[in-house]
């Protein structure tokens, strides 16, 4: 059957019609998705970005400040610098709760949040642990370079006391017979602070107990000459002095034994 000229322009129409329905309705559809993902991206995928960029900024400030800690040589130092990191692992947790909350609304962020916030905890308990190895040693550093000058300071003060017994003039058998001890003990005083030094300095275990035993020997031969100064100087020095050098070596012996000593802070830094 032949299509008469009228039928041809029509179908001909309807054709055309047809494409730009189809086009139309591509469009249409084309369109809505397009504003479908306009609205995905204003709502979700551009905040997520966001927070993203700026959990990596606070996970790369966090990384710099546990370095500064690793690195810091004093209290201060390490104190200040843990403050900031602090500082910043609240705001990536601030962070992490505001990419939960979005992430209900995106199946994508939300399957990657548990790896994420895992990654965050042991990023978390790994600074937290170098902080306290860290600020452990440099409080033992201090203690160690604190017992140090107390030692020097304090034993400074009974050689001083001492001088004063060696000062006393007398003709006396005994008095001369004190101030030789006297003078004695104001050498084995200074062989106490350099011994104290020598086992400050030393790096191995083994040499530290070593030099831990001579400077308990020179201790224990100071206690007895001493002792002996003590006892024999009664009616001849001064009350006030000799009690003034029996509590000036109590205040020494702090520092050459038991806890507080510098061979036992020295032991916990090897």
């Amino acid at each position: 059957m032949s299509l008469t000229v009228a039928n041809r322009i029509r179908l001909g129409f309807v054709s055309i019609l047809l494409m730009l329905f189809f086009i139309g309705g591509n469009s249409l559809y084309g369109f809505f998705k397009v504003e479908a993902e306009t609205i995905h991206s204003k709502t979700l995928a551009l905040p997520a970005l966001q927070f993203s960029n700026k959990l990596e900024g606070q996970l790369m400030i966090i990384q710099r400040l546990a370095l500064e800690e690793y690195h810091s040589t004093t209290i201060s130092d390490i104190e200040k610098y843990h403050a900031d990191l602090v500082a910043s692992e609240e705001n990536v947790q601030t962070l992490l709760q505001k990419l939960t909350s979005l992430s209900a609304k995106d199946q994508t962020i939300s399957s990657k949040l548990p790896s994420l916030k895992s990654a965050v905890s042991t990023m978390k308990s790994t600074t937290s642990s170098l902080y306290l190895s860290k600020s452990a040693v440099l409080t033992l550093r201090q203690d160690l370079s604190d017992a140090l000058e107390n030692l020097s300071e304090m034993s400074d003060e009974l050689s001083s006391n001492l001088l004063d017994v060696s000062d006393i003039e007398s003709d006396n058998s005994q008095v001369n017979e004190l101030i030789g001890i006297a003078n004695d003990l104001d050498g084995l005083i200074m062989t106490i602070i350099n011994t104290g030094e020598d086992i400050a300095k030393q790096e191995d275990k083994a040499k530290t107990i070593a030099i831990a035993k001579e400077l308990t020997f020179v201790n224990d031969d100071v206690n007895t000459k001493l002792n002996f100064l003590l006892t024999r100087g009664v009616g001849i020095i001064d009350a006030e002095l000799l009690e003034t050098l029996r509590a000036n070596y109590q205040d020494i012996v702090t520092f050459i034994s038991g806890s507080n000593s510098i061979e036992a802070i020295k032991l916990k830094l090897l």
